[in-house]
């Protein structure tokens, strides 16, 4: 039995149910098939119940809730999530609610139990899983991961926590806030080790006050029912220690949901989940993967984003929807710790440390409400010295998820510092901290303005300097022309009758093509004249050989200029995306289509597309209009007038180029094949 859709949507969490309601509603025919339970990890293992049971220690902490009420409470909260995503709220959509594990037939076609299912698009949403390492004596502890602490009907006494990622940090600091004993093992040396060595403080006196033991650079040897051994390693010696605990919680990170037969279907994937594009296809293009089960970033915030994105491109194929993303991450421990964009170091490894100033703000003291409230916190802004630019983020506080959005508003909006110094924020409110950072912008920037003027003028002075030369040097060249009153046509018919003039001709010719861009001599013009002066064949040859060279030269004059600029923000962002990652398709497709010659070779260059695969498609990429050209010029009688009426249409020559651009399309395809490039 066979069943055809418009779309089928594998998962029903996140990703999924977003993805099948939202095409649903645009009157697309959608099955959405899921093995398990509706929602997800997010709503029955993750988000739900975490949160849940973060508030529920908030409350036991303030003597509202006894801890085991608080777990109860904490299930009683999951349960209502539960209860609205059922398969009739699915259904509801127009939806085709299919239960069961799907497996791959082909590129088209699933398998649910013993019926076949086919669609035009396919979306692989079926998220990820809890990663699960060997132990000694693991069969004896009470072990469990997020898939299952959240199943405990009483409060551990001793709860250890395997791994300090944002679950272990956040179920450790709530468990510890219910009544347990808490103690952290990690591999990692720090506390919160992708933070702000200044955000991460804030969390290490939160969990010194929570009496959390952290052990950083620690590993678990062996477990028991009711002990633990552990192996610290500190300076080169080893340290052995046993701690007491009756439920252990593995939380190392987690691994996308791969069983789907996908060599069948011939989709590419990696350990780290299946490989997708900008827009978020597969090896096969109309089979999208988002959420964890991709090799993008996973989160249940980038999972709706990605599915909303999928949505737009099936109904609107033309459309270009996948614009770089910023992306905030919340970690909901007490304080919060939220970021987005760039760390300082990143920062300064990317436009240096003289280009960048970090701005730090404590809420207390210096924003008023965090003063009455008697709330601690830290607010960290980078930005770009000068311009203002906001390049990253990272608050520690109670409200830092709120604020986040702003700077990823930000950010993506490009509202710098100078902006937000002339904006209003109401008083008495922690967004007032962001107000006082934008006061320090203001007077570090007027205090410093002239050492940061000649900071950057020295970074890009050999930059400065070779655009003045060039740029008189292109001046000198023009106005040659126009005091001698020439034009391209006559300067043309003399550069032609110069170099047949002399046997040194072909290589004047192709020295004179290579340094053609610097000039701003028209290519096609010059390209169109080898046929004139060489014929088709030594037309080709001399042209292929000074063109090729020519197209280095401006890549490498785009690699010069372009540097330390990150293209990726701009407009064309994610157009430089699709380049970088697959330049020789993109860059052969900008061939093919004739692209402006050298603008094509300068973005190329300034972006740093991969010259090997730049070169090999500009190779190929420039037979069909080259030789279209030259074979136009060899059709021409006479050098010394260019008059339509002397165009000859040499049919040998014109069947020729066609060859060759089939050729090149031939070529193209066999390279792409077999990864050459």
């Amino acid at each position: 039995m066979r069943k055809d859709f418009d779309v089928i949507v594998i998962g029903a969490g996140s990703g999924g149910l977003t993805a099948s309601i939202g095409l649903a509603k645009a009157g697309k025919k959608v099955a959405l098939i899921e093995r398990d339970k509706i929602g997800g990890d997010c709503t029955n293992t993750g988000c739900v119940p975490s949160k849940a049971l973060i508030h529920q220690s908030k409350l036991v902490e303030c003597g509202k809730r006894s801890p085991n009420e608080a777990l109860a409470q904490m299930q009683k909260t999951l349960k209502s999530f539960q209860n609205e995503e059922t398969p009739e709220y699915i259904e509801s959509f127009g939806i085709t609610f299919i239960k069961g594990s799907a497996k791959f037939i082909d590129k088209c076609t699933l398998q649910v139990a013993n019926t076949n299912y086919s669609a035009k698009k396919i979306i692989v949403s079926t998220g990820s899983h809890p990663r699960v390492i060997d132990i000694p004596g693991s069969s004896h502890a009470n072990l469990h991961t997020s898939d299952t602490i959240f199943q405990l009907t009483s409060v551990p006494k001793n709860l250890l926590v395997i791994g300090s990622g944002p679950i272990g940090l956040e179920l450790g600091q709530a468990f510890a806030r219910l009544g347990s004993k808490v103690a952290i093992a990690s591999i990692d040396s720090t506390l919160g080790k992708l933070e702000e060595p200044e955000v991460a403080k804030y969390l290490e006196r939160q969990f010194k006050h929570d009496n959390i033991t952290f052990m950083p650079n620690t590993v678990v040897k062996e477990l028991t029912k009711d002990s633990a051994t552990l192996l610290t390693t500190d300076n080169s010696e080893e340290k052995i220690t046993t701690i007491k605990q009756d439920t252990v919680l593995l939380s190392i990170g987690r691994v996308p949901n791969l069983d789907l037969n996908l060599d069948n279907a011939k989709i590419k994937y990696t350990d780290k989940g299946i490989i997708v594009d900008s827009k978020y296809r597969t090896s096969q293009k109309h089979i999208y993967a988002i959420g964890d089960v991709s090799d993008k970033f996973k989160f249940t915030h980038v999972a709706d984003d990605a599915a909303r994105s999928v949505i737009k491109q099936i109904l609107i194929p033309f459309g270009n929807f996948t614009k770089a993303r910023v992306i905030p991450k919340v970690t909901y421990t007490q304080p919060e710790l939220a970021q987005v964009g760039l760390s300082y170091k990143e920062a300064v490894s990317r436009y240096s440390e003289q280009s960048i100033l970090k701005i730090v703000v404590p809420f207390n003291p210096m924003v008023d409400r965090a003063k009455i409230d008697n709330s601690e916190g830290i607010l960290i802004i980078i930005i770009k010295r000068l311009t203002g630019k906001i390049v990253g983020a990272r608050i520690a506080h109670a409200n830092a998820g709120e604020m986040i959005p702003f700077f990823t508003l930000a950010i993506k909006s490009k509202i710098t510092m100078w902006k937000l110094n002339n904006t209003i924020f109401p008083y008495p409110t922690y967004s007032l901290a962001i107000k006082k950072a934008s006061d320090i912008f203001l007077t570090e920037t007027l205090q410093n303005y002239k050492k940061d003027i000649l900071n950057l003028f020295k970074k890009h002075a050999t930059k400065i300097f070779a655009l003045i030369f060039w740029s008189m040097l292109i001046y000198a060249f023009n106005r040659y022309k126009i005091l001698h009153g020439l034009d391209s046509k006559t300067l043309s018919i003399m550069i032609a009758q110069f170099i047949t003039g002399t046997f040194w001709g072909p290589v004047i010719y192709m020295v004179f093509y290579i340094f053609r861009p610097l000039i701003l001599f028209p290519a096609v013009l010059l390209t169109t004249l080898s046929g004139v002066m060489f014929g088709f064949w030594g037309g080709f040859l001399f042209t292929f050989i000074g063109e090729n060279i020519s197209a280095s030269f401006v890549y490498l004059i785009g690699r010069f200029f372009g540097k330390g600029i990150r293209f990726e923000d701009t407009i064309l962002g994610s157009a430089i995306v699709k380049i970088k990652s697959d330049p020789f398709i993109s860059i052969l497709l900008a061939r093919f289509l004739f692209f402006p010659f050298d603008l094509t070779n300068l973005a190329c260059g300034a972006i740093k597309a991969r010259w090997r695969s730049y070169a090999l498609a500009t190779a190929i990429g420039i037979i069909p209009g080259m030789s279209t050209f030259i074979a136009l010029g060899a059709s021409l009688e006479n050098v010394q007038e260019f008059d339509l009426s002397m165009l000859r249409l040499n049919t040998n020559t014109l069947i020729l180029s066609g060859l060759l651009f089939i050729l090149s399309l031939l070529l193209a395809k066999v390279l792409r094949r077999y990864n050459t490039i």
